[in-house]
């Protein structure tokens, strides 16, 4: 029974060397010592609003189209994201300019530049194969990119069966992934990183399907 209700958390100690099952336990404690004030889901449930942005707060915002969902997630500098089935090459310049924007932010920040920290998009999980666009996406925000140490997660969900993504069942219901902003990504088949791992644990950057292992399985995510 899980009795912590935390939601993205930053530079957890999970390593990718250590056993999931050996390290749950002090996660675990770990989540509860620092868990938040308890809030409702903020999201209404409309199946309208399939594509939905998760801020760093844990604030989220769904919209009727991943296009808006991305213009929301990048402060306006990317307005014409994919809304449905599009090409291979299309997809290949989406990924490229969304990870442009953390280049950019890099050099901005090296020359004493703030940015918005909503314009930091880490990683989108799709609930179809294939990065479709035709079902559910979240994409999940951060205030910076992954630091490229993969000895240790930036970024994670200890459990995908709380709100906000109640909202939308999207524990058990993801079936691809990719990763920006310098990071890439693992899955656990169980809550606070236990039980099988996308790729044996190693962080990719994406995967166009999960496999049938692993498809509508994932209930804990970490970014690196």
């Amino acid at each position: 029974m899980n009795t912590c209700n935390l939601n993205i958390n930053t530079r957890s100690v999970t390593s990718k060397l250590i056993a999931p099952l050996i390290v749950a336990l002090p996660l675990c404690f770990a989540a509860c010592a620092v868990e938040p004030e308890s809030r409702p889901d903020d999201v209404k449930a409309d199946a309208r609003l399939k594509h939905c942005n998760v801020s760093p707060n844990g604030e989220t915002a769904c919209f009727a189209t991943f296009t808006e969902a991305i213009a929301q997630a990048t402060g306006g500098r990317i307005t014409d994201a994919p809304s449905g089935p599009h090409s291979e090459a299309e997809e290949t310049a989406f990924v490229a300019r969304v990870r442009a924007l953390e280049h950019e932010r890099i050099a901005n920040a090296a020359g004493g530049v703030t940015t918005n920290a909503l314009t930091v998009l880490i990683g989108t999980v799709y609930k179809s194969a294939n990065y479709s666009l035709d079902e559910q996406t979240w994409n999940f925000l951060q205030n910076r990119g992954c630091d490229g140490d993969q000895r240790f997660s930036d970024f994670n969900v200890v459990n995908l069966n709380t709100g906000p993504y109640t909202v939308s069942d999207l524990n058990d219901n993801i079936s691809s992934f990719h990763s920006f902003s310098n990071c890439a990504t693992v899955l656990w088949n169980d809550w606070f990183f236990m039980g099988p791992a996308t790729n044996n644990g190693v962080p990719v950057v994406d995967m166009p399907s999960l496999g049938p292992a692993f498809n509508d399985q994932a209930s804990s995510i970490a970014w690196y």
